[in-house]
């Protein structure tokens, strides 16, 4: 049998303990919360900025194209850059774009004139883009999306 003040001090220990406990699970918790937040925050930015990424190197190659600039250096840079961004999958979108576009001969690649590939903008770049009067643009004739 225990005695008396020996059950006081182990009943006000655990009192304490209770007590110190609970004050502690309040931060601990916002902590994980945050945590987690942070990291689903990060992961939701990159994937925007790997979307805006690729929708910009489209766009490069589309003006360079139209302009009649397209070269292999610049194909070479986007590509390389695209590389080096951790991309999911190397042989998708502007990747295998810039690949296929390398395969051409050189008159092809200068050509100026816009491929079917490129033609159709990405619902990301319809979405961003603006006439000078600050209007949308026409909706192309038929989309890749529909």
């Amino acid at each position: 049998m225990v005695s008396k003040p020996v059950r006081s001090l182990r009943d006000s220990i655990m009192l304490i303990a209770g007590w110190a406990l609970g004050i502690l699970s309040s931060p601990t918790t916002d902590m994980i919360r945050r945590r987690s937040a942070k990291h689903r925050l990060t992961r939701v930015i990159l994937t925007e900025l790997r979307s805006l990424q690729d929708t910009l190197a489209l766009v490069v190659i589309q003006v360079s194209r139209r302009r009649g600039a397209l070269t292999r250096p610049l194909l070479e840079a986007l590509l390389t850059t695209l590389k080096s961004s951790d991309m999911p999958s190397p042989r998708v979108g502007p990747c295998g774009t810039i690949d296929g576009l390398l395969e051409l001969d050189e008159d092809n690649l200068t050509a100026g004139q816009p491929l079917d590939l490129l033609e159709q903008p990405t619902r990301a770049l319809a979405q961003g883009l603006r006439t000078a009067d600050g209007g949308v643009p026409p909706a192309p004739a038929r989309s890749l999306l529909a």
